[in-house]
């Protein structure tokens, strides 16, 4: 089991088949919750594209797109910014903005 980025785990990898029911998500699978509920309110690196790399970042922008849509609810948000010629993919989370199950009624 290979990690890094923003190293931290207590337990959680396991599923690896990707067509089992309960695929784990991206944000999940490399611990990428742990690393912004760890740092709230401050922007997080989660992801750098190399800037040699031919998409100029469109799996991020698509990305950030989805979870947001997805995982704002929780208090999470997430944006991408081309610094220094490569495409960045930060994570955010807020604990003021998430919201339970009577807000959203």
């Amino acid at each position: 089991m290979k990690l890094n980025i923003g190293e931290t785990v207590s337990e959680l990898p396991e599923k690896q088949n990707a067509f089992a029911t309960g695929m784990i998500p991206l944000l999940e699978q490399r611990g990428w919750n742990f690393l912004m509920e760890n740092n709230p309110n401050r922007w997080v690196v989660l992801d750098i594209q190399d800037k040699k790399k031919t998409k100029k970042g469109g799996a991020f922008w698509t990305r950030a797109k989805n979870y947001n849509k997805r995982y704002y609810s929780r208090g999470y948000q997430f944006a991408v910014r081309t610094v220094e010629g490569n495409t960045t993919f930060f994570g955010r989370y807020s604990p003021d903005m998430v919201m339970t199950k009577k807000d959203e009624e």
